[in-house]
């Protein structure tokens, strides 16, 4: 199915969508379906297929990395954004992580954000994601994972709690972590 065609909407009534769910929720996976469904004549919701929010994104690539964090972090939340960007949500340390997942990942890079940090921390980009990227880690899609993704993320916030203290970022280009 392309996902970058109109979708055509069938009438479900509830009775309908509780008598066959599964069934329906196949049709609208794997043939990409869309419903609107109905209760006393009145449209209340609709049914459509994954790719209508995702429609630049690996499945495969995305199911696996959901495996591997529901395995680390099985109360992960996940969403879909207004700019159709999917979304993790995890707590680390008392922080909660967010991770965006853009369109046309994994050859694009996932941005982070975390709250609960000062506005004015360092190593941050002009969007608020964390920089983690960069001169001494850089994205692979083909080798690195959200799980990756979160261990970088871990460093960093290592890194602010230092800052937090001494107001210092700890130098890393030598390995040793030092203010």
């Amino acid at each position: 199915m392309s996902s970058d065609r109109p979708f055509e909407f069938k009438p479900l009534s509830m009775m309908a969508l509780r008598s066959s769910p599964g069934e329906i929720i196949d049709r609208v996976a794997r043939d990409g379906d869309a419903y609107i469904i109905e209760r006393n004549g009145r449209q209340l919701a609709c049914l459509l297929p994954v790719s209508a929010f995702l429609p630049d994104i690996d499945q495969k690539r995305i199911d696996k990395d959901r495996e591997e964090l529901a395995v680390s972090y099985p109360s992960y939340i996940n969403g879909v954004n207004r700019d159709k960007e999917l979304y993790f949500k995890v707590t680390q340390e008392g922080f909660s992580i967010k991770i965006v997942i853009p369109n046309r990942y994994p050859s694009n890079c996932p941005r982070v954000y975390v709250n609960g940090i000062d506005d004015n921390s360092p190593h941050r980009w002009k969007d608020g994601s964390l920089c983690i990227f960069g001169v001494m880690e850089s994205w692979n899609p083909g080798k690195k994972s959200l799980l990756d993704v979160l261990e970088l993320t871990r460093k960093w916030l290592d890194s602010y709690k230092k800052w937090k203290g001494s107001g210092r970022w700890p130098s890393i280009d030598n390995g040793d972590n030092r203010p």
